[in-house]
């Protein structure tokens, strides 16, 4: 008798974990379909609550969950989700697959009478879940949908851009390429100029290097697949960048606050092996907070020239024929601009020695010695 009912047991805890495990399983089933374009109201409680695990939302999935489905038809489709009306303890998601057993939300937002976000590219024939919920209390919340759905192009744009080798006259520009096309529009000018009316380059490989540039200019590019004929992406930035100024250069700055080596401004030598001189007639920096750095390379790398706290004016001369100086700075901004200018001048053709020692000093003698740093056969001494 006893184990007719331990085998009772078992079983009847089976069907138990078993039927549990479907219903669980069946948490979105209830799902109503999402159709963008059309507004769609309702309440939470009408759902009731069906799971309290969503992966995203922490508390804010304590009450009813309303579930709303839709199904990408290709890669790249997108959604734009804006709900409103809700109470301010709600939350809602974005997730492929029913959330109670999604790892993670494609978007989501928590707290406030509105929520809104995008999908980013969703995958094909991929179910996403819209999910709307409440801490316990208030356990139920209205709510309105407006959702807009937007295809895939038919042309994808170019992903992972980036810009290297900024020379005072060119740049480099790479990008990973957003599909199978093979061929690229580049566009750039000068900062803050409208698409459409820069200069313009077709390239046939992922990478591109532009000429002709102005020094000590910042400028915006652009670049777009060729998909075919009529058919291209959309245009995507790099970030901005600026050209080193050279030895003509001179301006001012007003340094901001939190503002590092990232900020540096650079110069470099119009020829090869000249020195170049950084020369500041103004320009103070907050004496307690704020640091100036003055060194012998590109965006504020190298060795440090210079720095201090309070005045910069002088002059700073760099053997290496780069120049770069930045401010590194605190949360508040006491200093005045700096004024500029910058020389070039050739190297000496006949350096000074260095390291003097001296030695064996009597009453009437001494012996000095030094380092040459050049290939001299005679000195003078007086």
């Amino acid at each position: 008798m006893k184990k007719i009912y331990l085998s009772f047991l078992m079983l009847f805890s089976s069907i138990f974990i078993t039927s549990t495990l479907n219903i669980k399983s069946q948490s979105c089933a209830s799902a109503i379909a999402l159709t963008p374009g059309t507004a769609q109201s309702g309440n939470s409680s009408t759902f009731g609550d069906l799971f309290d695990n969503n992966p995203c939302l922490g508390s804010y999935d304590g009450g009813d969950d309303a579930i709303y489905s839709f199904t990408a038809t290709s890669d790249g489709d997108e959604l734009a989700i804006d709900i409103q009306g809700t109470d301010n303890w709600s939350g809602a998601s974005l997730t492929a697959g029913c959330p109670d057993t999604a790892s993670s939300c494609v978007a989501y937002d928590t707290y406030g009478s509105s929520h809104i976000f995008g999908s980013g590219p969703l995958v094909g024939g991929v179910t996403y879940y819209l999910h709307i919920s409440t801490w316990p209390t208030p356990q139920a919340t209205a709510y309105t949908i407006n959702s807009v759905f937007t295809p895939a192009p038919s042309c994808f744009a170019p992903t992972l851009l980036t810009s290297s080798n900024i020379t005072t006259s060119s740049a480099d520009f790479l990008w990973t390429a957003g599909a199978t096309e093979t061929a690229w529009q580049v566009q750039y000018d000068t900062l803050g100029f409208v698409p459409g009316t820069g200069n313009f380059a077709i390239s046939n490989d992922t990478s591109y290097s532009i000429s002709g540039l102005a020094a000590g200019t910042s400028y915006d590019c652009y670049v777009r697949g060729i998909c075919g004929v009529g058919d291209t992406s959309v245009w995507t930035a790099f970030p901005s960048f600026a050209t080193p100024g050279d030895c003509s250069s001179s301006g001012s700055y007003t340094y901001g606050s939190n503002e590092d080596a990232s900020n540096a401004i650079s110069f470099v030598a119009n020829n090869p092996g000249d020195y170049i001189t950084l020369t500041f007639t103004a320009g103070t920096t907050e004496s307690c907070c704020d640091d100036w750095y003055i060194t012998d390379s590109v965006n504020g790398a190298g060795n440090v020239i210079a720095t201090g706290a309070g005045s910069i004016v002088g002059a700073y001369e760099s053997p290496t024929g780069i120049i770069s100086f930045y401010i590194d700075s605190d949360g508040s901004v006491g200093g005045q601009s700096f004024v500029y200018s910058l020389s070039c001048s050739a190297p000496p053709s006949c350096f000074d020695p260095t390291d003097f020692i001296v030695g064996n000093i009597t009453t009437t003698t001494a012996n000095i010695s030094w380092t040459d740093s050049t290939s001299a056969s005679s000195w003078n001494t007086e």
